[in-house]
């Protein structure tokens, strides 16, 4: 294989993997300054590829109604319009909303701190074992 290819491999590798603790950082400050609420799905978005996003309307800690629409979407909808969901959102902006669950919670910083140390390790050992053997 072309030498150039494992230098993409490796460079993709190393910026999913930055992506993914970046990801892992930002969802340890967000668990570190999280409530919990329990949040009612009032809506559904869906988008042009008929993906369902929930509409969430919670209260905050000080009262205060928030709506707002989760950052994930799903074919089939996950939720229903009226069910409850529990979350976690960010008490310094509560549209920073997350569902409080293993999946919802660590899903993508994981995901891509995985393909990042994939690419990254593939991408280094093709690189320079073909170093050694050219």
């Amino acid at each position: 294989m072309d030498r150039k290819i494992f230098v993409v491999i490796l460079v993709v590798g190393i910026a999913a993997t930055f992506v993914g603790f970046y990801l892992i950082s930002d969802t340890v400050g967000l668990l570190n300054r999280s409530l919990k609420a329990t949040a009612t799905v009032t809506e559904l978005k869906y988008n042009s590829d008929g993906l369902a996003s929930p509409v969430l309307q919670f209260s905050n800690d000080q009262g205060f109604i928030v709506t707002t629409k989760l950052n994930e979407a799903q074919k089939p909808p996950a939720y229903a319009v009226g069910d409850k969901v529990e979350i976690i959102y960010d008490e310094n902006n509560p549209n920073n909303v997350r569902v409080n669950s293993l999946f919802g919670i660590w899903l993508a910083p994981t995901l891509m701190s995985i393909l990042g140390v994939v690419f990254l390790s593939t991408g280094f050992i093709q690189y320079w074992g073909s170093r050694q053997w050219a």
